[in-house]
């Protein structure tokens, strides 16, 4: 039995150190587009890049962001299924 937690437990782990990668990659990517935008101010861009940064370095937060999507998935995704989208 300790064994089964131990492996679930590890295996809970890594998904979502993976998802925390992922996470920070889309970050990265959505820093580019910040930098490359035409649509805001030169002024605000450092700020706005400075707080993802910041954000981006909290896999606490990151993790948790992913837990809320998943638990909202879960609410939503009977729905989705009822409508045919999943």
């Amino acid at each position: 039995m300790v064994d089964i937690c131990a492996g679930l437990k590890y295996n809970l782990h890594t998904k979502t150190y993976e998802k925390v990668h992922q996470m920070k990659e889309k970050i990265e990517k959505v820093i580019e587009k910040i930098e490359a935008s035409d649509k805001i101010d030169a002024e605000k861009k450092p700020l706005i890049i400075q707080k993802i940064n910041e954000w981006k370095e909290e896999d606490d937060a990151i993790s948790e962001v992913i837990l809320k999507l998943e638990n909202w998935w879960m609410e939503v995704e009977p729905y989705f299924a009822e409508m045919g989208l999943v």
